[in-house]
């Protein structure tokens, strides 16, 4: 009973899902009792208006400028990840998305001129250790899968005048857009 009931709730969110018949009880106890921890992370998100009780949030979670930032269902943001949406258009994360373990995605980082956005469509898995710069506007389409260590950056830094310093010669920025069903 307890692995037919497992199989309906996540068919939910993938219909073509089948538990695999060598997944003990144990394992399935074990995962549902770290989902329902997530998911009581995510509570905090109440207050921002944004709140839904399929979004799972991972330890130590750091969000910035909350009402900049808005989630989907079935959000899983795993262990460690900064998410800060100071900018024009923050961040948007669509339905059924992962975003790995110990990653970033921070639309800008000052005050004196914002970044665009960071957009992430449906059905997007983001693997470990990504940062995602949003200067120029970044945005994901659905269905992509994406590895490890990605890092995208919309934005460059002027280096034309070489007696110049490079940090006071100021940025150039540039949209990045990742197409639907990309790995």
């Amino acid at each position: 009973m307890l692995r037919t009931t497992f199989n309906k709730i996540v068919q939910r969110k993938n219909s073509n899902f089948q538990l695999d018949p060598a997944v003990g009880i144990g394992s399935i106890v074990g995962f549902t009792f770290q989902k329902l921890i997530s998911q009581f992370r995510g509570l905090r998100r109440i207050f921002s208006g944004n709140y839904s009780p399929t979004q799972f949030f991972g330890k130590n979670i750091t969000l910035f400028n909350t009402s900049n930032i808005r989630m989907g269902n079935w959000v899983q943001i795993e262990d460690h990840c900064y998410l800060s949406g100071l900018g024009k258009g923050g961040i948007e994360l669509g339905n059924n998305v992962r975003i790995g373990a110990f990653s970033r995605l921070v639309v800008g980082t000052s005050f004196d001129n914002l970044g665009e956005h960071i957009k992430i469509g449906n059905n997007v898995g983001l693997g470990e250790f990504a940062y995602l710069g949003g200067g120029g506007g970044l945005e994901i389409g659905d269905d992509c899968i994406i590895g490890q260590y990605l890092s995208c950056h919309p934005e460059n830094h002027i280096f034309r005048n070489p007696t110049e310093l490079i940090r006071l010669q100021g940025t150039t920025r540039k949209g990045i857009k990742i197409g639907n069903n990309c790995w």
